[in-house]
């Protein structure tokens, strides 16, 4: 190569290089090659890297195109059209798309977790939700574990769902600080399923509920009869309507009937019969069954009548129990009485703490802390107080006010009338008199017939005998034992002012025993 030729080269280069500095152009066709002397592309780099480095860097001013720059600690890749001022989509293939580091923002230069969409972002799946597949976030390979459509395809009325599968649990917390904290389902309406999943109403259940309580009136609930229940039957009454004052029942079958009774915002329970509401002021928590029951309540209260008139002018009086006709017909102010039977404790008005159980007391007005069990017992009472009478038929039936007595059987203590302190044993077992005290009558017919005496037995035909430590008397009175029998013992001006034939006593005087022959006393 001569000379000229060498220079015509270097003056070729350096032209090139001085254009070089300005702009680079290549032909239509062909490739480039960096690092490589057979490019397969256009532009084709082998064992490097494709950089666009940070500068003054001047945007195109026209043309559409894939853009590489960094800008200070920013770097961007986007397709952008330079004419017509817009961003370009910009698709990405490849089996794996894999970020390295780092966390990928949409909507935001700052993401702040490894996918941000920005506080605007929304994820979508196309914009056609009729295609069959199963779109959706999955947390492992399989479905167990995910939020995504069902398969199928998509056709009325049976659509796609979306489903939310997590086998380890689920919890949905609406929290409850706030106004509109809690959870809503099916705002819209619709239904919810519990163990099925083709709910026919509101709340479809299939299996056992657990709840602390139920608000509402049940007017709508239906099919509520003995074959839905694991076990018991279903009473013909089982849940109530109304607001304050219940007065409907849902029968087991299914049907609703107006309640016999009434139940007003007091807690007083009474049926239709009773003038019990127009009299009521405070009086709470009673209870009047029958014509006429508690009719002239006012402010009594915890009172149970049941029976025609039972309980009929009681007004303030409280806890009181009347079961049957007339029961505590009169009573007005009188306490925790329990009459049982018809006219038990009929006339009492004032009287407190008596228990009069089958037509028994009917007499008593204002007598207190009485208890008669028996047809007539303790009939004629009035204010008589502490009596017992017990057994058969008008046990104390005479008695007015007499005191602390006691009657256990038919007719015993009938003669009473005002005499207290008396006890009387058996059939027919009473007193001389109607005022004795502290008197004792023990045995079929036995009588006292003075005060401060004790009464074994009724004499004659019903006289009995006497034994200590035998079941078999042989005597009027038999003792039996090694021991000894006290006798009553005196000084001679102590001897009794009537003696009886037959009586014996220890003289103190004589120091001897001595017994009354009827005319005179002897000693032995």
């Amino acid at each position: 190569m001569n000379m000229k030729h060498v220079l015509m080269a270097l003056a070729f280069i350096v032209a090139s290089g001085l254009q070089a500095a300005t702009t680079n152009t290549f032909p239509l066709t062909g490739n480039v090659g960096v690092g490589t002397t057979t490019p397969a592309a256009a532009l084709d780099v082998t064992n490097g890297y494709l950089r666009a480095l940070d500068g003054s860097n001047t945007a195109p001013a026209s043309g559409k195109g894939i853009e590489l720059v960094t800008t200070g600690s920013q770097g961007y890749i986007q397709g952008y059209d330079r004419t017509g001022s817009a961003f370009l989509p910009l698709n990405f293939y490849a089996s794996v798309f894999n970020f390295g580091i780092g966390n990928v923002g949409i909507g935001t230069s700052s993401p702040q977790r490894l996918l941000d969409l920005s506080t605007s972002g929304k994820l979508g799946f196309g914009d056609n939700v009729g295609v069959d597949g199963s779109q959706g976030i999955y947390w492992h390979s399989g479905s167990d574990y995910g939020l995504y459509k069902t398969a199928g395809s998509w056709a009325s009325p049976n659509y796609q769902q979306l489903k939310l599968s997590f086998l380890t649990g689920i919890v949905i917390d609406g929290g409850s600080a706030y106004g509109k904290s809690g959870t809503i389902l099916q705002p819209s309406g619709g239904y919810v399923g519990i163990g099925t999943t083709s709910p026919t109403t509101a709340l479809t259940v299939n299996g056992t509920t657990t709840s602390t309580a139920f608000s509402g009136d049940g007017s709508a609930l239906t099919s509520l009869n003995g074959s839905n229940i694991s076990s018991g039957t279903v009473a013909a009454a089982r849940l109530g309507s109304g607001s304050s004052i219940t007065t409907k029942f849902l029968r087991g079958d299914s049907t609703w009937q107006t309640s016999a009774f009434t139940f007003d915002v007091h807690g007083n329970i009474y049926s239709p019969n009773t003038a019990f509401s127009s009299t009521l002021t405070t009086g709470a928590n009673n209870f009047a069954i029958g014509a006429g029951s508690l009719g002239y309540n006012t402010t009594g209260y915890i009172n149970f009548a049941f029976g025609d008139q039972s309980l009929n002018y009681n007004t303030t009086g409280f806890m009181n129990v009347a079961m049957g006709l007339d029961c505590l017909y009169s009573n007005t102010t009188g306490f925790e009485n329990i009459a049982m039977g018809s006219a038990s404790l009929y006339s009492n008005t004032t009287g407190c703490l008596n228990v009069a159980i089958g037509g028994a007391l009917d007499s008593n007005t204002a007598g207190f802390e009485n208890v008669a069990i028996g047809y007539g017992a303790l009939a004629a009472n009035t204010t008589g107080t502490n009596n017992s009478a017990f057994g058969g038929t008008n046990p104390l039936r005479n008695n007015t006010t007499g005191n602390f007595n006691a009657a256990f059987g038919e007719q015993a203590l009938a003669t009473n009338t005002t005499g207290s302190y008396n006890v009387a044993i058996g059939y027919q077992a009473d007193v001389a008199s109607g005022n004795l005290t502290n008197a004792t009558a023990i045995g079929r017919n036995a009588t006292a017939g003075a005060s401060n005496t004790v009464i074994l037995g009724g004499g004659g035909s019903y006289a009995v005998q006497a034994g200590i430590n035998t079941s078999v008397p042989r005597a009027d009175l038999d003792v039996v034992g090694t021991g000894a029998i006290v006798f009553p013992s005196g000084t001679n001006a102590e001897r009794p002012a009537t003696p009886v034939a037959g009586m014996m006593r220890f003289n103190t005087t004589a120091t001897k025993m001595e017994y009354y022959n009827g005319t005179v006393w002897v000693q032995f």
